[in-house]
């Protein structure tokens, strides 16, 4: 528990300095500051726990107002140097000043502190710092090293309800930024399909062509440097120990990217420059799978130990963690076989069977009877029977379950998905090992993407879905230096979204040509279950993309409505009275609607109010691509008196078609 005190501290007021009265002197510039501001800080208590942050705070007053309030911090006794950070306003009490010390600088055996406060008067401005003497004088509170006893494991859940309100500190992991600055795009707890549980360690992917590659293979600026680390683990007493985790990889970016496996027997915070490569660590799979073991025998006996995960990259992938252990080797159990899903398993199926065969890799250690259960974080699974026991497995030895593992799957589920499983097994010493298991029910989907580009034309291309400017997944890729040829992805990933729909299932293909010469993209097609979907743009042929241009695909096109025609009551509209909108037609010179179209009207026109917002159906069948459709019914609004410069008036149609809502403006003049 983190408790905050008021420390009522001497606040020496200092003057403005002025000059004797001396004709040879040159007369300063007169300095009417009221003096440096005044502080009283809030203490903290001792014993803040390692690698928690620490909330810090000061009330700062003066008559100039306040400038700034800046925090110092540092390990007590360090060579490093002093780190920093702004304090900020509470909105409801402007004289108070809050902030805190991050986890990483929470640091044994505790953390020097003083506060700059600077007043607003840029002709004369002044400054106070607490303690006066800082920072050859300086606060100091004592932390606690809770040391984590090894064998240590950890699957990253806390039991909340929700991932994205959760936080690493509170499981005693320290996720620290040395790159790019937004905890967004560095390690948290995230629910996106974790191998167990309901979370994973996730460290976020980049986005595409919005971040430049930073050097050696680009000239950009954002550079991803993060950590994420474990709690300090207690080796004193033990021969042998070696690290073992989960991992996952969506690939996504277009810049390389770097993971390593780094050990620290002295501070946590890797500025500090303790940490050692244990060892530079291949990519992930796309598939939960296990890492290596990674022997860390010569740190056994340390009274502390920190292992951290290190990722660096610019707009690069997704890296996932999870089921994460320290401790004595054990056998290395995986997954050897599966009776695999029969073609008729599909979305509605019940009474699935699954026999799962185990394998012991290792070749020195075995392992005695096991309970193995099988879970899922797919909620459109339903395990029916998920217990089966499994005899000893000595080093090399392979064993089938007892019983078979029966699921359901729900009618909802999407096809041609994968089907993710991880069975949990155990020992009578509570060692516990997790093995992923992928089914795959349908057929693999995949995006193929064509294109010509000659001579020193270049085209940058990302696939997507979401908003194309911020979207909620992109992949990208360059042609290099080819003239021609293709790029083709598997998105079976991707099925929740698939294939490519309306609303949330619309994806992208954005074309954009670096280079001096015009290029062409040719074709996007997307296999899902078997069957072809296209890009509708590009049925006539090819896309030209100039250089320096861009070229934006939608799969499927949106439907795209604009007013081409109305009647209005009075004729022509007029001010101080109601206008009536009578026989509106919709062109849509997009695709299809997806169902019926309704349309509300709104403005944003100050001269306009009593909008009728009840929605005007535009026939009871969808709005084909082309095709003219006139309302149903009639919109209505009242025109101010004021509105007598004779401008046209703005508004805007809300059209929804069951599926997604599309804007149209047009004006009435």
């Amino acid at each position: 528990m983190k408790r905050l005190f008021y420390l009522l501290l001497p606040l020496a007021l200092a003057g403005c300095p002025t000059g004797d009265d001396d004709d040879a002197t040159p007369e300063p510039t007169p300095c009417e500051n009221d003096g440096p501001p005044e502080v009283a800080v809030l203490a903290v208590e001792d014993g803040q726990p390692v690698g928690f942050p620490v909330d810090v705070g000061a009330q700062v007053t003066d008559g100039d107002g306040v400038s700034t309030v800046t925090l110092w911090y540092r390990q007590t006794a360090s060579p490093a140097p002093w780190q920093n950070l702004f304090l900020s306003q509470v909105p409801e009490q402007p004289e108070f000043w809050v902030g805190s010390i991050p986890g990483v600088g929470i640091t044994d055996p505790g953390v020097d502190w003083y506060v700059v406060a600077k007043d607003v008067d840029d002709g004369c401005q002044e400054q106070r710092t607490e303690p006066v003497g800082a920072p050859d004088q300086f606060f100091t509170f004592t932390t606690q090293l809770d040391l984590t006893p090894v064998p240590y494991s950890t699957d990253f859940e806390l039991g909340g309800e929700d991932c994205g309100t959760e936080d690493l500190s509170q499981l005693g992991w320290t996720a620290d930024i040395q790159g790019f600055p937004q905890s967004t795009h560095a390690w948290r707890l995230r629910p996106q399909s974790p191998l167990s549980g309901r979370c994973s360690a996730s460290h976020s992917e980049g986005i595409p062509f919005l971040w430049d590659c930073p050097p050696p293979e680009g000239e950009g600026s954002i550079l991803r440097k993060n950590w994420l680390i474990t709690p300090p683990l207690d080796l004193r007493g033990k021969d042998t120990v070696a690290v073992r985790w989960f991992e996952k990889r969506l690939e996504s970016g277009i810049c390389a990217e770097t993971h390593g496996l780094y050990v620290s027997t002295g501070s946590p915070d890797p500025a500090i420059g303790d940490y050692q490569l244990i060892a530079d660590l291949p990519l992930p799979a796309s598939s939960w799978g296990s890492s290596d073991w990674f022997d860390l025998t010569e740190f056994a006996g340390a009274d502390r130990v920190y292992v951290g995960l290190y990722y660096e990259g610019g707009s690069a992938s997704r890296w996932q963690v999870d089921d994460f252990y320290v401790g004595a080797p054990l056998a290395d159990l995986a997954l050897d076989s599966t009776s695999g899903l029969s073609d008729d398993v599909q979305p509605g199926s019940n009474g699935v069977t699954l026999d799962v065969t185990l394998i012991n890799h290792s070749d020195a250690y075995g392992a005695s009877d096991l309970t193995a259960t099988l879970t899922t974080a797919d909620p459109g699974l339903t395990l029916v029977n998920d217990v089966a026991t499994y005899a000893s497995l000595e080093p090399g030895a392979t064993e089938v379950g007892s019983a078979p593992f029966v699921f359901d799957v729900a009618s909802t589920h999407p096809d041609n998905a994968y089907l993710d499983f991880a069975l949990v097994v155990e020992d009578d010493a509570e060692h516990r090992w997790t093995v992923p298991i992928r089914l795959l029910m349908g057929q693999e989907s995949s995006v193929r993407v064509d294109w010509t580009a000659g001579g020193d034309a270049r085209l940058d291309l990302e696939l997507g879905y979401g908003f194309p400017a911020n979207p909620d997944f992109s992949v990208g890729t360059d042609t290099a230096d080819q003239s021609s040829g293709f790029w083709q992805f598997t998105i079976t990933d991707h099925a929740a979204v698939l294939p490519p729909g309306p609303g949330a299932r619309r994806w992208f293909l954005r074309a954009t040509n670096a280079g001096d010469l015009p290029a062409t993209l040719d074709g996007v097609l997307f296999t899902v279950g078997g069957e072809p979907t296209s890009a509708s743009a590009l049925d006539a042929g090819p896309l030209d993309v100039p250089a320096g241009g861009e070229v934006l695909v939608r799969i499927p096109e949106p439907p795209a409505f604009s007013v081409v025609g109305m009647d209005t009551i009075p004729d022509p509209a007029a001010p101080g009275g109601t206008v009536q909108i009578e026989s509106l037609s919709l062109l849509n010179s997009g695709s299809a609607s997806a169902g019926p179209v309704a349309c509300a009207m709104g403005s944003s026109d100050p001269h306009v109010s009593n909008v009728d917002a009840d929605p005007v159906t535009f026939g009871s069948t969808p709005i084909g691509a082309g095709e003219l459709r006139g309302s149903d019914g009639d919109f209505s609004f009242d025109l101010d008196a004021a509105h007598v410069d004779n401008t046209p008036v703005e508004l805007t149609l809300l059209c929804l078609d069951g599926v997604e809502t599309l804007a149209s403006s047009f004006t009435v003049d």
